[in-house]
């Protein structure tokens, strides 16, 4: 079984958030032991990101890998694991909110498309929008790691 970075490396709807864990280093976390649950934003979901905050993330290495961290749970987390909750914590300790939408698991306002993608280090979850955190957050939190 492939471990985190394999197997989001092999989905080809996750290429681009691929190349982003490669870019800002954090391949050796998710291929490390674990367990981790990635939230994965599919390609179609980075290209909602703006113009501005492309502009942000390009400009700041530590803003891009804040934004990588707000997709990653420690621990391995099933749908059914995260449809009991009604929020979870990020490996940065920021809040994710839980909601079940007609029978569609939303993470804070992005959908869960794809769930249970099973790793050796843990599971993907592919999403159809960027999670989110305010970039004092994300700066504050990645300069404490």
């Amino acid at each position: 079984m492939n471990n985190i970075i394999e197997t989001i490396r092999d989905i080809e709807e996750l290429s681009m958030f691929a190349d982003i864990i490669d870019l800002v280093g954090m391949k050796p976390l998710l291929t490390g032991e674990g367990p981790f649950t990635v939230f994965a934003p599919s390609n179609d979901a980075l290209v909602q990101i703006t113009d501005e905050e492309i502009d942000q993330l390009d400009q700041n290495p530590t803003l891009t890998r804040g934004m990588v961290y707000a997709h990653i749970v420690l621990g391995k987390l099933l749908l059914s694991d995260i449809m009991d909750r009604s929020m979870i914590f990020t490996i940065t300790e920021d809040e994710m909110t839980i909601s079940d939408v007609e029978n569609t698991l939303k993470i804070n306002a992005s959908e869960v498309k794809t769930a249970d993608i099973e790793c050796s280090n843990g599971i993907v979850h592919v999403i159809d929008y960027p999670l989110k955190v305010t970039r004092k957050v994300i700066m504050e939190k990645v300069e404490a790691i």
